[in-house]
């Protein structure tokens, strides 16, 4: 991710690559039952970046009940 509109898109310590970049962070919840997980939940972490700045969140359109 390297434009500034990708929501979420911050610089962030991406173990994948062993150091910092620009990524999005998303957060799961899955069952793990049997031998098929089945995912319950999946929402995108918005960092202290994107939640300070309210007029970046309003241009994204990020939801209103998702801004904190």
């Amino acid at each position: 991710k390297k434009g500034e509109r990708s929501v979420g898109v911050a610089a962030q310590y991406a173990s994948a690559l062993g150091k910092t970049a620009n990524c999005q962070t998303l957060v799961s919840l899955t069952l793990a039952r049997g031998e098929v997980p089945v995912m319950v939940a999946l929402r995108l972490f918005l960092p202290d970046s994107w939640t300070s700045d309210v007029s970046r969140l309003k241009r994204a359109r990020v939801p209103v009940e998702h801004r904190t």
